[in-house]
């Protein structure tokens, strides 16, 4: 493939010189049958040859955020400058891709959770002591992780919360779109959270207690008028040639 692409035989010489040469052609043949064209198949023969020799220089394997490294630090291009936007994507995504093929795409551990001693202990209460199904608990855990999340890092402690936080928190999943429902199961999850924490003595009860849940009203989720598209649903379904309310009416759209 690499006798395809170049001709000069400095180049196709620098090119076979490089690591995993055979993993390399077999890619940039299956890019081939899958259409990419030539100048592109140049770049990522490019790609893959500086991918390769990170690999190489770390020990066979590279993570993600290893390559992302590269992309920012490592990598000039021949008039000395970095790579351009595109040029920086094609790195992030054959790269990582080829590297995959091969199995020397390095997993990144995952970063640790923040207050996971707290939410294990958390979950195991709502399993053994309120008998909560897998299926809630797991949602509770995912929306409590969400706001650890927003948290700012100089929050070490979950004495350190405020009620400003959950505030903030509620605020921007409002703003997100999030409904009046789905917003106070959201709070609600945090003010378990908080009540069980402050048993705990992890923190104190003004927490739990300042968590104000949206108020749900009955029959709050009945349309106030039915849609333009059910009304017109309506009139076509009901409408007769000489029908002069309906001629009027269509007559009438905007």
């Amino acid at each position: 493939m690499h006798t395809e692409l170049f001709n000069m035989p400095t180049a196709l010489a620098r090119y076979r010189a490089g690591p995993h040469f055979e993993a390399r052609e077999r890619y940039l043949r299956r890019l081939q049958l899958e259409g990419y064209s030539r100048s592109t198949l140049e770049r990522v023969a490019w790609v893959l040859l500086i991918v390769a020799a990170a690999a190489q220089r770390h020990g066979g394997s590279i993570s993600a955020m290893q390559l992302e490294t590269m992309i920012s630090r490592r990598i000039r291009l021949g008039n000395g400058r970095r790579p351009s936007e595109h040029t920086a994507s094609m790195i992030r995504h054959f790269g990582a891709d080829w590297l995959r093929s091969i199995g020397a795409l390095a997993v990144e551990p995952e970063p640790p959770r923040r207050f996971a001693r707290e939410l294990d202990a958390f979950t195991e209460y709502m399993r053994i002591e309120r008998g909560l199904s897998p299926v809630t608990i797991a949602t509770c855990n995912e929306r409590m992780r969400w706001f650890f999340a927003s948290l700012p890092s100089r929050t070490r402690s979950l004495a350190d919360v405020r009620i400003g936080h959950v505030d903030a928190y509620l605020d921007d999943a409002a703003r997100g779109g999030w409904s009046r429902r789905s917003l106070h199961a959201l709070g609600g999850s945090l003010r378990s959270f908080f009540r069980y924490a402050a048993q705990q003595g992890w923190c104190g009860s003004s927490t739990a207690v300042g968590i104000d849940l949206p108020r749900l009203y009955a029959l709050a989720d009945v349309p106030k008028a039915p849609a333009i598209d059910d009304v017109e649903r309506l009139l076509d379904a009901t409408a007769t040639g000489s029908d002069p309310v309906t001629a009027t009416t269509r007559s009438c759209r905007c």
